[in-house]
């Protein structure tokens, strides 16, 4: 997949992105790159084979909220760069990113359209959800493409929302199910598990003390999740498979430390620089403990109530890369 990072509307692309054919866009933010998002991906792909034309998507980084109201900005589902692996697998050819500004803010819907969308990628089709909104004021929508398509020959196709539960699906759905402490919810509207990676960094060592040795993560992005304890899988970096283990996040009340985010994989003995995990089952709340015996007694049933998930762990992907790199997601794509 080729990137593009625009700081401006009016950038031009690099050479090694020039669409001689023009190209189809899905737009939008595709956070967490959800099974609605997946939808209209899937439609601009298939739009994109019968025009012979560049299959696009186009994006913005930071969030738009990040900028226009700060302090009400939703944190992400999922990294920049896991974002664009989930979109290259998804089979984007071209992602354009977007350096979301304040002067962005307030350019009209149909400038957009004419100074990116047209001049730039050259578009015959663009593929939108029907509560995506662009341009000064969120002034755009599928409307505008429509009405600017009719005059300048490119066609909209609007992607249909996708529902679990009885409701459409959405990045604010999937956040509210993790902050819940309901990862499963959150599984099946993204069509995968909600995972985490990062670099393992020292911790103070009393989970070795207990038996229970724990990696300490340095997550990439802001964890979405219910305080408490989880029961996981685990992507090791350069093992093919995965491994089941138990995630606590949050304060460490019995021994009055700070917050965590660690991790103890079961029948594992090494000490990993990096790991990915794909949160499975909330297992229970965090809790202080009269001590370190009745801690370790909690942390078995932990162990086994994680162990006794029905089914085995999904298959471990690990695309070529450097430590945290190779613990990137995969998704099939559509």
């Amino acid at each position: 997949m080729r990137v593009a990072r625009l700081a401006a509307l009016g950038d031009p692309l690099p050479p090694a992105a020039s669409l001689p054919n023009g190209a189809v866009a899905a737009i939008g933010n595709f956070d967490g790159v959800h099974r609605g998002h997946r939808e209209t991906l899937v439609i601009a792909r298939r739009e994109a084979a019968r025009l012979g034309a560049a299959f696009a998507a186009v994006t913005f980084d930071p969030h738009p909220a990040r900028v226009l109201r700060p302090a009400r900005a939703p944190k992400a589902i999922s990294t920049p760069a896991d974002r664009e692996a989930l979109l290259a697998a998804a089979g984007v050819e071209l992602l354009v990113v977007l350096r979301f500004r304040e002067e962005m803010a307030k350019t009209p819907a149909e400038d957009f359209v004419e100074r990116l969308l047209l001049a730039r990628l050259g578009v015959r089709a663009v593929v939108q959800g029907g509560n995506f909104r662009f341009g000064r004021g969120r002034s755009g929508g599928l409307d505008t493409l429509r009405s600017v398509g009719a005059r300048r020959g490119f066609a909209v196709l609007e992607s249909p929302a996708v529902r679990f539960d009885g409701r459409p699906i959405s990045s604010t759905r999937i956040r509210e199910a993790l902050a819940a402490g309901r990862p499963e919810e959150a599984e099946a509207m993204l069509g995968r598990p909600y995972e985490l990676s990062g670099a393992v960094v020292p911790g103070a060592g009393r989970g070795r003390g207990l038996g229970f040795p724990t990696a300490n993560l340095l997550p990439e992005g802001e964890p979405l999740l219910r305080e408490g304890v989880y029961a996981a899988d685990a992507l090791v970096e350069e093992e093919a498979a995965p491994r089941r283990a138990i995630v606590h996040f949050g304060p460490r009340p019995t021994f009055s430390d700070g917050a965590s985010l660690e991790a103890h994989l079961l029948d594992y003995s090494g000490s990993p620089r990096a790991l990915r995990l794909r949160l499975l089952r909330f297992l229970r709340p965090v809790r202080t403990f009269p001590g370190a015996e009745a801690l370790r007694l909690q942390l078995e049933r932990d162990a086994a109530a994680a162990a006794d998930l029905a089914g085995p762990p999904p298959p471990a992907s690990a695309p070529p890369g450097g430590p945290v790199e190779a613990l990137r997601p995969a998704l099939a794509g559509p």
